[in-house]
């Protein structure tokens, strides 16, 4: 029982976090898939001019920053 409590704490908790951090919903490009792509995006900085990159949800993009009036 404890443990199942400790787990379900967890859990609520992941969510909690996770809703602090939204996602960039962007479209992926043609070629996004591609191997050359790829090589691009995994070289990408962290940060951009003090901007932090954010997490998208299309594959070969990346986002950095904040929008105006949005986290």
């Amino acid at each position: 029982m404890r443990r199942a409590l400790l787990v379900a704490a967890a859990v609520s908790t992941a969510l909690l976090l996770t809703g602090c951090a939204p996602t960039i919903s962007l479209r992926p490009a043609p070629e996004a898939t591609s191997v050359g792509c790829a090589g691009v995006v995994v070289r990408l900085p962290g940060a951009i001019g003090g901007a932090a990159r954010r997490d998208t949800d299309a594959q070969g993009t990346a986002a950095w920053g904040t929008r105006s009036g949005r986290p």
